[in-house]
């Protein structure tokens, strides 16, 4: 029931992230990879790094890094995510936060299927 749950507000998360107009322009900070915290990522987000290597830009939050190449794209899940994981953690009675890794977050703009390219760079 907990994992219905914790599904169904993930789901709500990225509705309601998709839905909300962008607070204001320019409000990503962006980073070097080489100034990320936590680079362990799996071979899929390896594969989605390598995939255009140079366009990828980087921006890092409390509890996300996020990769993406394009900053208006991104912005809207940037301004956002914490404050809905801080919504999701007081849901579940969560007082401390455990979590010593990060969730890396990919924002694709290709509305083609950007997991076929990447799928392939994974074989």
């Amino acid at each position: 029931m907990v994992k219905i749950a914790f599904a169904f507000l993930l789901i709500f998360f990225a509705v309601s992230i998709l839905r909300t107009p962008i607070a204001s322009p320019s409000e990503i900070m962006t980073v070097n990879w080489s100034d990320i915290s936590d680079k362990d990522i799996s071979p899929s987000g390896k594969a989605a790094l390598s995939f255009e290597a140079g366009l990828w830009k980087h921006a890092e939050t409390e509890h996300f890094v996020y990769h993406f190449t394009d900053d208006k794209e991104a912005e809207t899940i940037y301004v956002h995510a914490e404050t809905y994981y801080k919504w999701i953690k007081d849901f579940f009675g969560v007082a401390k936060d455990e979590w010593s890794k990060k969730s890396h977050v990919f924002v694709f703009t290709n509305e083609e299927n950007p997991g076929r390219e990447i799928q392939g760079l994974c074989d």
